[in-house]
């Protein structure tokens, strides 16, 4: 596994929220995932909502050994010109429509579909048709894009709205005392149903990514890994 035992797939109806940032990415959190799913013959799908295209995903995958998943890039999505904002506004029943009924579903790119103009709530209610659908779900939301990152204001409706559907937030950031040659970033686990331990965000996992995967160890060891 890429990160330590408590970091587990999704339960049904317990979907797992990944907030992370620019600097650092939550793509190796997502890999983690997908080895999970694969050690447990479930089936996954990548839902590309960021367009990055399947081929680095894939060829990352490869490397450490895990099978590429199944992607979907929703093609087109709606685009941010004028078109887009009639009276009716942008749609996801297409999207929504093509995703698998089983398995597990990582929908990668919930903050980028509200700067293409979805509303908040219409992303939420996107999210929890997904989870209601029966599948074991799994989202990211990039933090910084969201104003999440900005300690001097309240959450932003988008965060608020996905923590209420969901039954765990991994909070990925880059290192507050800036870059490590050790360090890459921090992980946290925050379990949203009450039940289980969380790994706090005051004394969260460290990690550094490496060409074998990567490397977790509690705060402030440096170099000893868990």
């Amino acid at each position: 596994m890429l990160l330590p035992a408590g970091f587990a797939l999704p339960t049904s109806g317990e979907p797992v929220l990944i907030s992370d940032t620019t600097a650092a990415s939550s793509n190796f959190a997502l890999y983690h995932l997908i080895q999970l799913a694969q050690e447990r013959a479930v089936p996954t799908t990548l839902v590309d909502l960021r367009q990055e295209g399947a081929a680095s995903h894939t060829a990352v995958l490869r490397k450490l050994g895990i099978k590429p998943p199944s992607f979907l890039s929703p093609s087109p999505l709606p685009s941010a010109s004028t078109p887009l904002f009639t009276s009716s506004g942008p749609s996801l029943h297409a999207t929504f429509a093509a995703l698998p009924k089983s398995g597990l579903v990582i929908l990668d790119g919930l903050s980028e579909l509200e700067s293409i103009g979805f509303s908040a709530l219409d992303i939420s209610r996107f999210v929890r048709a997904v989870r209601d659908s029966g599948v074991l779900l799994a989202f990211t939301l990039r933090a910084d894009l969201t104003g999440e990152e900005d300690k001097d204001v309240e959450q932003p409706e988008l965060l608020r709205r996905l923590l209420r559907v969901s039954g765990q937030w991994w909070r990925i950031q880059g290192l507050q005392s800036g870059r490590s040659a050790d360090v890459t970033g921090e992980i946290s686990r925050h379990k949203l149903n009450g039940q289980g331990e969380d790994v706090g965000r005051q004394n969260p996992l460290q990690y550094r990514l490496e060409i074998a995967g990567v490397k977790t160890f509690a705060k402030g060891t440096g170099r000893g890994y868990l």
